[in-house]
């Protein structure tokens, strides 16, 4: 079970030290744009147990962040304060049943009032109250195999990735009821994304450019259908079901594809020529703000190279998780688990 997990790290692993000697070699593009834009960041800090290369990091609201360390999950109602964030395991750090240590790969948190995290021995955790400690977050067993990643868009809807190509989808994530269906047998992609929309729409997102899409994401067995668009994908966000956009690169080079029928399948690609990474992860607040890590924020994610803008986040490091809970507060993980607040 372990075998997976091991090959996805390390597969992580290289590409964020590839990331690392790029970023140490170059210089932030258009660093000028960004101080016109107002965008301020601050010194990172280091939050214990908290390690963004493996998990996941959410802000339903500026007054409250939650992240996954290992086999915990750790949160803060002043996220912006290192002493202020509060830790506890879930689960034990190893089990009779798998040799090695159980931890988290995935979480989403779109309300205040709702949080989903996947681990990798086919666990869900859910709660009502993501402050609440141990005994509010309930687990359930919905898979036999490591799940990646989940994305929701509130309590009643939820979709998860598997290891091998599996899609879980669930209409009622607090019962522990979840449907599966096979996606793709391009197994263990290592930046696998899905996000939910509204009452009925998930979309998932593959390394090798295909966009999966459900709008029956309650049946017994979920109809998925697939589209291309030209990149390798690796995050995915739908703030609304009527707007969805997938971040990553193509010929090494950021890219995004954005959606306006994302239900349909109608997708637009565009590759941002001044960015020389691609993106490890993206994020929306609302229809009208998005923000691609690295370096590049968009104030109308459309698919056009003109509406982005570069700020320079500061650290030399990788940067590999991003919660916005506002056009004017984001929060940034790196690969050494430290935390970097930006305010405009």
């Amino acid at each position: 079970m372990n075998a997976p997990k091991s090959l996805r790290r390390r597969l992580i692993a290289v590409l964020a030290a590839l990331t690392l000697a790029l970023l140490a070699a170059s210089i932030v593009p258009n660093s000028a744009s960004a101080a016109t834009k107002g965008w301020k960041w601050a010194e990172g800090f280091h939050v214990k147990h908290l390690k963004p290369l493996d998990n996941g990091l959410a802000c339903p609201k500026i007054k409250l962040c939650i992240a996954i360390g290992d086999n915990r999950v750790l949160w803060s109602t002043n996220p912006t304060k290192k002493s202020s964030w509060h830790s506890v395991a879930l689960e034990p750090s190893s089990s009779p049943d798998v040799s090695g240590t159980i931890g988290f790969d995935g979480l989403s948190c779109p309300t205040a009032n709702f949080c989903a995290a996947v681990d990798d021995i086919g666990n869900v955790f859910t709660t009502s109250n993501p402050t609440g400690g141990k005994a509010a977050w309930h687990g359930a067993e919905i898979d036999g195999i490591e799940l990646l990643q989940v994305g929701c868009s509130g309590p009643h809807l939820c979709a998860a990735l598997d290891y091998y190509g599996n899609a879980l989808t669930s209409t009622a994530p607090l019962s522990g009821v979840w449907h599966s269906a096979h996606l793709t047998n391009h197994i263990g992609a290592s930046f696998y994304g899905v996000n939910c929309a509204g009452a009925s729409l998930c979309v998932g997102v593959e390394a090798s450019g295909t966009i999966y899409r459900t709008t029956n994401p309650g049946a017994a067995t979920p109809t998925w259908h697939n589209s291309h668009a030209a990149g390798s994908w690796n995050s995915v966000a739908c703030p609304t079901a009527h707007k969805c956009v997938a971040f990553g690169g193509h010929k090494g080079k950021g890219a995004i594809a954005v959606s306006s029928n994302p239900g349909a399948g109608s997708w637009k690609a565009v590759t941002l020529k001044k960015d020389n990474f691609g993106f490890n992860v993206g994020t929306c607040q609302g229809t009208g703000f998005c923000f691609a890590l690295s370096d590049y924020w968009s104030a109308n994610p459309k698919a056009s190279r003109a509406v982005w803008h570069s700020t320079n986040v500061g650290t030399a490091y990788s940067q590999v998780e991003i919660a916005c809970p506002t056009t004017k507060f984001c929060l940034i993980g790196d690969v050494r688990g430290d935390l970097i607040v930006g305010h405009r």
